[in-house]
């Protein structure tokens, strides 16, 4: 007997968008688009900026790139205006 697997791609998709909401507020919450169009465009300059460990700073910033919500070139970080 083999048994049918369910399908979780709705459950895959639920918790995706769960993970993006969560980025995409933490990043509001520290201000993070504020402060690099106020100059800490730079890794460590918004490290500075956030007062976060170097860390957490990595962690927003790749998701936010991988969101599409910052872009980076040169090592410099922009927003992206919609």
């Amino acid at each position: 007997m083999n048994p049918s697997r369910p399908n979780t791609v709705r459950l895959q998709r639920l918790a995706r968008a769960y993970r993006e909401t969560v980025a995409l507020l933490a990043a509001v919450e520290l201000d993070l688009f504020s402060k690099i169009s106020e100059g800490a465009n730079t890794e460590h300059l918004l490290i500075d900026a956030l007062g976060i460990s170097k860390l957490n700073a990595e962690r927003i910033i790749i998701a936010c790139l991988g969101l599409g919500l910052l872009s980076k070139n040169n090592n410099l970080l922009r927003t992206l205006q919609t």
